[in-house]
């Protein structure tokens, strides 16, 4: 299964088209696989509603499991410059 994401707006990166595409075995029944595919894209779209309401916090509250969030931070943090567009913007999934 391929996910992809294409942004709509120019630096606006919450602004996007995804697509789900996927491909299957001949051996797979293919009501399994759409089964499958389904299950994938119901779950994708209960997590957007998490998505929706995430803000980002300097000093996260973390716990063990939660990995090395900050070395991710610095590591993302690359990619922006002064210039990118501020992270406390407002978000708005149209779909």
């Amino acid at each position: 299964m391929f996910q992809t994401h294409l942004p709509l707006v120019e630096n606006k990166g919450m602004a996007q088209r995804v697509r789900f595409c996927w491909f299957a075995s001949a051996g797979i029944p293919s009501a399994l696989a759409s089964y499958v595919v389904g299950e994938w894209v119901s779950n994708w779209w209960a997590d957007v509603a998490v998505w929706e309401e995430k803000i980002r916090r300097a000093q996260p509250a973390l716990v063990r499991g939660d990995g090395p969030i900050q070395r991710g931070r610095r590591w993302f943090k690359q990619f922006y410059s002064e210039n990118s567009a501020a992270a406390s913007e407002p978000v708005s999934f149209d779909w």
